[in-house]
């Protein structure tokens, strides 16, 4: 958000009077209250509420007489803005946004009035406008730090209800309701909350905008992607996706020039932009990969299996030591009917996910237990049974406590487990495994749908 935190803690008493001083000669007071609202932060302007209409009200009476006999179109976008901060800070907010726009008139390269205006704009619910200004924005300067931080954020809510729904926005309006006055986050996260076709649709509206601004718009892409997903638009969603994972190679390059630049913005001392900068490269560094998981995620929903497989094999390819790929593999590969390949990749999936291999923190996901079940299930559709209970033994005696947890949770789902859930491998949970194993229908496309995890 942006740094003009009116609601900060008051300073002493002491430094109030040294803003109001009645005693000091009125030809003093103007230019000081002009110097202190060019460079102040809002608790140097107002310190407590009651010292606010009379502290902003004597600086805008100043500013009017100032400006209207200024003759400096240089300076006067200057002017301008210190009037358009005290009439926001008087709750005029259209009078703000009047001066803005003057402003930006007189000064079009002017990236904080095109900022200011962008917010009066969205906290007025012109959500449309409001972006259109962030971009003249950049624009005018595209390091420009407080519109990238609003812009952040407001990608950043579609992204939270891309993936968890709608829920995401009430609990965001919960949180900040009571935060400071004019909040444009809170009012942003309303216009999606109350938009006439639903939250869904406002997003949609909003990164189409977004990305028709930039000319780096892949994770913008990515979070329509994950919308479209949400509203049942599988097709549209792949389209999205294909398009960002036609080219792994453009994210090496750029990623390299991102970090390149990373680096000079930190030479030259400027640490707002290369942070900006900084999340924009981490955003785009994993698009790739989030692209292809999701793609793989609704192609399989599609049961398009071929498809899936080919996205699958990309995936491996640039995160070849994550057992979670190794898994759906496996799962494609037993709804094409190739089971010895199936079997293959869910035995590479319990080799990665155990914890003597690199990737041992993720050892405790259902992904593994998955290629548990089906490894065990395999086994004995080719009786197999003793290399079946071979692999729950071993594999289990090593995996995360939590598999275990699991497995005891499926097992008594299925009716072969008796006792509390203890995440200990002992015979009780041994035998439990074996009844369960000679039990056809004691499997995992039966049990996980009833699994309070999912």
């Amino acid at each position: 958000m942006t740094s003009w935190t009116f609601w900060s803690k008051p300073r002493k008493a002491a430094s109030n009077h040294r803003l109001i001083n009645k005693s000091r000669p009125r030809s003093f007071a103007g230019p000081f209250l002009l110097w202190r609202l060019s460079g102040a932060t809002a608790s140097d302007v107002f310190v407590q509420s009651a010292y606010k209409t009379e502290v902003c009200g004597e600086a805008l009476a100043v500013l009017d007489k100032v400006i209207s006999g200024y003759d400096n179109a240089d300076q006067k976008p200057v002017l301008l803005r210190k009037r358009a901060w005290v009439k926001y800070v008087l709750d005029d907010l259209e009078g703000s946004l009047s001066d803005t726009t003057e402003a930006v008139k007189l000064d079009p390269n002017f990236a904080w009035a095109w900022y200011w205006r962008g917010r009066l704009n969205m906290l007025a619910g012109d959500v449309e406008a409001a972006i259109s200004d962030y971009h003249m924005s950049l624009v005018a300067d595209p390091l420009y730090c407080r519109t990238h931080r609003i812009l952040g954020d407001i990608t950043h809510v579609t992204y939270k209800i891309g993936k968890n729904g709608q829920s995401a926005l009430d609990e965001i309006i919960e949180t900040r309701q009571c935060t400071a006055q004019h909040d444009q986050y809170l009012a942003f996260v309303n216009h999606l909350a109350n938009f006439r076709d639903g939250p869904y649709r406002g997003a949609q509206d909003v990164l189409d905008q977004l990305i028709s601004s930039t000319d780096r718009p892949e994770h913008l892409i990515l979070r329509r992607a994950w919308i479209s997903a949400q509203m049942g638009q599988h097709e549209d969603a792949i389209d999205d996706l294909d398009s960002l994972t036609a080219d792994r190679e453009l994210y090496e390059r750029v990623g390299k020039q991102l970090r390149a630049q990373i680096r000079e913005l930190r030479a030259a001392g400027n640490s707002c932009a290369a942070d900006e900068f900084s999340t924009r490269n981490a955003q785009f560094s994993s698009v790739y990969r989030d692209a292809l998981r999701l793609k793989i995620q609704l192609q399989m929903d599609l049961e398009k299996w071929t498809h899936a497989l080919a996205s699958l094999d990309e995936l491996i390819t640039v995160k070849p030591y994550t057992h979670v790929p190794w898994t759906r593999r496996g799962e494609v590969l037993d709804r094409l009917g190739r089971e010895d390949e199936a079997l293959a990749s869910y035995l590479e999936a319990i080799r990665i996910a155990r914890p003597e291999n690199w990737n041992a923190a993720r050892g405790y996901s259902p992904e593994l237990l998955q290629a548990l079940f089906r490894v065990a299930s395999i086994y004995e559709v080719q009786d197999r049974s003793a290399e079946a209970l071979v692999v729950w033994d071993k594999s289990l005696s090593v995996a995360h406590k939590s598999v275990i947890g699991y497995a005891q949770e499926m097992m008594g789902i299925g009716g072969h487990y008796k006792g509390d859930q203890t995440k200990i491998y002992d015979e009780e949970t041994k035998t439990a495994v074996r009844s369960c194993l000679a039990d056809a229908e004691c499997n995992w496309a039966r049990l996980y749908p009833q699994m309070p995890w999912k």
